[in-house]
């Protein structure tokens, strides 16, 4: 949570069925979806944790993006504008994605 905003993702679902990213404020109870993911743009199927740092919001997609292995991006918070941070490689023979919590 930021402040009373509660962070989350769904792995499917959207504009395009990629997932989606939200919120929910607990004090005025408002439900917003924030970000579309496309597979192609900036990835697709967010999975695991999300990482807040008191002011921003991280997290990875399972597949898509540059790659097509995944992306790690951000919300700096207030903006609501989501930016990738960078794709993701699996650049060791036999690493496996991992669903687990960042």
């Amino acid at each position: 949570m930021l402040g009373d905003t509660l962070f989350g993702t769904s792995s499917f679902g959207g504009a395009n069925d990629d997932g989606t990213i939200w919120s929910f404020n607990t004090g005025t109870g408002v439900f917003a979806k924030w970000h579309d993911f496309s597979y192609e743009d900036d990835g697709s199927h967010p999975q695991g944790g999300m990482i807040l740092d008191g002011i921003n919001v991280y997290s990875t997609c399972y597949v898509g993006g540059a790659n097509g292995q995944g992306t790690l991006w951000v919300i700096p918070e207030p903006s609501g504008l989501m930016f990738v941070l960078t794709g993701l490689m699996m650049l060791l023979i036999g690493l496996k994605r991992d669903h687990s919590t960042l």
